[in-house]
């Protein structure tokens, strides 16, 4: 499944009819979002970035057992990607208070999905990326 996402491919796109449109934030250092509206697999994310930083958006599926933070620590040390993920889309950093819309092609599969921002806080000198300090997010569709 090709991802659909405004700006990353220069698309402007409706959420396809039947799509339910989940709103979210980023911010430093939290991604809001209602979890539940993205069960159905069937969502379009309209982001939103209110934080002072740019954000990315990340959606990778993972296992069911995976431990996100750890998972995020082991990836910054090895610069592998746990055992098990799969790449599902990604958002280019948006700008501060810039909005992006991501649509899928389809419905997601059933299964549980992390959402990520790997972009480094530019306010720490060591560039610890937000994810490290917590903006990281997770939902998962049924089946």
């Amino acid at each position: 499944m090709r991802p659909l996402v405004d700006g990353l491919e220069h698309l402007t796109t409706e959420a396809p009819a039947g799509a339910r449109v989940v709103d979210m934030t980023a911010d430093e250092f939290t991604f809001a979002f209602d979890a539940d509206a993205a069960a159905g697999g069937d969502v379009a994310f309209a982001i939103e970035n209110v934080g002072e930083e740019p954000h990315e958006v990340v959606i990778e599926r993972v296992p069911a057992d995976l431990d996100i933070a750890g998972a995020i620590q082991a990836y910054l040390e090895t610069g592998e990607d746990p055992e098990g993920t799969e790449a599902v889309a990604y958002v280019q950093p948006i700008a501060p208070g810039e909005e992006m819309t991501l649509v899928f092609t389809g419905p997601l599969p059933a299964g549980r999905y992390a959402v990520l921002c790997f972009v480094a806080d530019t306010e720490d000198p060591e560039g610890t990326p937000h994810a490290a300090k917590g903006i990281f997010g997770e939902f998962t569709v049924g089946e």
